[in-house]
């Protein structure tokens, strides 16, 4: 079984035992990354370096004004690392913000793990009534947001 076939499996699992709690859900999501993250290898088969630590969220998050947050990015936004973005952005919109801005100056990679951890703030924050937009995004990161044409509903650039 392929990595990706675990992390959809893993996925699937979490939904159909945790319902819509969103607290069990997360812990089973990390889980899966996890297992995905210690599973990967190179084209020849060795085995990667797996990301051991992922209590250090590689994100700060600032309340610029009542209602509004800024969440600074660093380094890749990706399967490794959204385990531990993905709860600063859940915090975020637990806060009901009517306004997030979302820093990708310091973005450096971002995949689809990424896209759906801001498309998952997005449609959080949506829901409340309030908008979220990505500033500063640049290289591979703004390329994959216009190739899903997401910097039309994000204004990323």
């Amino acid at each position: 079984m392929r990595p990706i076939e675990i992390l959809v499996e893993a996925d699937t699992a979490a939904r159909a035992v945790t319902g819509t709690d969103d607290r069990h859900q997360e812990s089973a999501q990390k889980t899966a990354v996890r297992a995905v993250a210690s599973m990967q290898t190179d084209r020849e088969g060795a085995p990667r370096p797996v990301l051991e630590d992922m209590q250090t969220a590689p994100v700060d998050r600032t309340t610029v004004a009542d209602g509004e947050e800024r969440v600074r990015i660093h380094g890749a936004l990706d399967a490794r690392t959204v385990g531990a973005i993905g709860p600063v952005l859940q915090a975020v919109a637990a806060g009901h913000p009517h306004q997030v801005t979302v820093d990708f100056d310091e973005v450096s990679l971002l995949d689809s793990c990424g896209v759906a951890a801001i498309v998952s703030l997005w449609k959080r924050i949506k829901a409340q009534g309030g908008s979220v937009v990505i500033v500063r995004a640049h290289g591979q990161p703004l390329m994959v947001l216009k190739l899903l044409k997401l910097e039309r509903v994000l204004g990323a650039g």
